[in-house]
């Protein structure tokens, strides 16, 4: 079984179960107590309601008092009472408005009976039913319908006004108190202050002005109660719960048959199957996208490192996913640069391993020749000398003799530097200041520097180790550096760079960085070979960087290339740390 169909089970396992699990206990506790969960939603559903119908009539009635206040105010002449009564009604939205001071009408007002339609006197007539005085700060609602497809309530209050108790009467669209909402499952409907129906679905029960006084819920709510409980109307078997609205004695009752409620607990059945299904077939997706996500980035790995395995150590580590997925490929791609980086350094060390056999062979043959050769050539410049004084004064003898003299002093001094290569041996060693030694160097080039026009810049490390070292020699290596990046730059000259700082292995480094113009990588395979160089005839020896390099090596240290065709090149001079020096072994003494 591959990683990926592991990966989608175990996704597909772990989203299906827990759902099936919670789908199955839904259903079954819907199933165990179907009566006791409706009759729940009823409960906590019905209060709020109530509150809702208890607010809008509160709006309602401030609305009438306003109206009430103005239609009495003492502080206005009766033809103003009247023009602002009137306004006030004009924009309330009543259907007629009556405004009593002890039992006399202050204002009554209707609107127009056509604005209504055919039956708008109907409508209009339930303002003028007798009805008793109120007690003051009493609030009455009176479903007064007549047709089914008006709902009329009028409401009554009896308040103080600044005039003293006024009664006021309005007769409102029943919709105001309380809109039923056809695509709720329960039948929510309201009962008036008499118990009489006053909005609900049933437009028929609202126009018949229905007596609901004697249903269980209406009987409960009367005694301060809320709850739900279990009753037959109108021949069907019933559940309900109900709830008395704060202000009007107002109640609401929400009920349904109790048939539907097995009916509404399948449909339900049938929707969380439904939802299952496509939860299922969400699961298989999101399981094969993570299954997907996961394996691929980890496939895509495996094939990188099984190209790294042969050998390519160059290969592209992909930067697959996120989260730990991501972690891993960065963690991956470092090793790849790791064992890049360690396969660097075993061919640069085998190199160097190589390098340095090929100096010892030619540093012993160079010993052994130079041994040959500068014994004749000092009978040489012996003879020339004494020559010279034995010829006769003006003879044209001499002028031979003293270029004999001069070529066997130049190839004596040669053959010095190339003992000095092979003997790799220094003088006294002290500890030395690497900031010191690259100072005192450049004061010893700075001549011929200035008329190569080379303009030297310096860069001195902080905190720098002190070196073991041999001043002269050392100098001689940093002298021999800054002459040859002068060569390099000629005839315009350029910036010579000369740092010091620090290597992550605790090693001083010593750069010197010219603007020249490179050197081509086959001849820096050659650059410390004795006698090889690439400037003019008779411009150099090519013994400079072999006897720096031998220097280096007797100061335990290391010396490296950098270099660009048309860039430029930079020399690397590694020295250990003093505490890192090891004092070479003296000698045994010659018999």
């Amino acid at each position: 079984m591959s990683l990926q169909t592991k990966l989608l089970t175990l996704s597909a396992a772990f989203i299906l179960v827990p759902m099936g699990v919670l789908a199955w206990i839904g259903v079954s506790y819907l199933q165990e107590d179907k009566r006791a969960f409706v009759q729940l939603l009823g409960t906590e559903s019905t209060p709020v309601i109530a509150r809702a119908v208890g607010a809008n009539l509160e709006a309602l009635t401030s609305r009438m008092e306003a109206m009430g206040e103005v239609a009495t105010a003492p502080y206005l002449n009766p033809r103003s009472r009247v023009t602002a009564t009137e306004t006030l009604f004009a924009g309330s939205g009543f259907f007629a408005l009556r405004v009593k001071q002890a039992e006399e009408r202050v204002a009554d007002l209707r609107v127009d009976p056509a604005s209504l339609g055919k039956s708008g006197e109907v409508i209009l007539s339930g303002i003028d039913q007798a009805a008793p005085a109120l007690p003051s700060g009493e609030t009455v609602v009176e479903n007064v319908s007549r047709l089914p497809q008006q709902p009329v309530a009028r409401v009554r209050i009896s308040r103080r006004a600044s005039v003293g108790e006024i009664e006021v009467e309005a007769l409102v669209d029943g919709r105001w108190i309380f809109s039923p909402s056809p695509a709720s499952t329960l039948d929510t409907w309201v009962v008036d202050t008499n118990d009489r129906v006053l909005t609900a679905l049933e437009a028929s029960r609202v126009a018949t002005q229905e007596d609901a006084s004697s249903l269980p819920p209406v009987l409960a709510l009367r005694e301060g109660r809320t709850g739900s409980v279990a009753y037959d109307r109108g021949g069907t078997s019933r559940i309900g719960s109900y709830a008395a609205a704060p202000l009007g004695g107002l109640g609401v009752v929400q009920d349904l048959p109790s048939d539907s409620i097995a009916q509404a607990v399948a449909s339900l059945g049938r929707k969380v199957a439904l939802i299952a299904l496509i939860a299922i077939v969400a699961a298989l997706g999101l399981a094969f996208l993570v299954a997907r996500g996961v394996s691929r980035p980890v496939i895509l790995l495996a094939k990188t490192a099984e190209q790294i395995g042969q050998g390519e150590l160059d290969a592209f580590v992909p930067q697959v996913g996120s989260g730990e997925l991501k972690k891993l490929s960065v963690a991956f791609a470092q090793m790849q640069q790791g064992l890049a980086e360690r396969d660097q350094r075993l061919i640069e060390a085998q190199e160097a391993l190589v390098h340095s056999e090929k100096m010892g062979a030619l540093g012993h043959l160079a010993a052994g020749i130079t041994h040959e050769v500068k014994n004749p050539l000092s009978g040489i410049l012996g003879y020339a000398q004494l020559a010279k004084k034995l010829a006769p004064e003006g003879s044209p003898v001499i002028s031979h003799l003293e270029t004999i003299e001069k070529e066997s002093r130049r190839a004596t001094e040669i053959l010095g530097k190339i003992l000095s290569f092979s003997r790799r041996e220094t003088g006294q060693m002290e500890p030395l200041q690497p900031n010191t030694i690259v100072g005192e160097s450049i004061k010893l080039v700075a001549h011929p520097l200035q008329m190569a026009h080379v303009q030297v810049s310096v860069g001195f490390g902080e905190g720098l180790p002190e070196v073991m070292g041999e001043l002269s020699g050392l100098q001689q290596v940093l002298m021999n550096l800054c002459l040859n990046a002068a060569d390099a730059m000629k005839p315009k000259g350029g910036r010579l760079e000369l740092t010091t700082s620090k290597a992550p292995d605790g090693r001083v480094v010593i750069s010197v960085k010219d603007e020249g113009h490179g050197i081509t990588p086959e001849n820096r395979q050659k650059l410390f070979t004795p006698f090889f160089t690439t400037k003019k005839k008779g411009e150099g020896t090519g013994l400079g960087l072999s006897v720096s390099y031998g220097i280096v090596q007797a100061h335990q240290g290391e010396i490296r290339v950098w270099s660009e065709e048309g860039v430029g090149t930079v020399f690397y001079v590694y020295l250990p740390p003093k505490e890192r020096f090891v004092p070479p072994k003296p000698k045994p003494a010659q018999a």
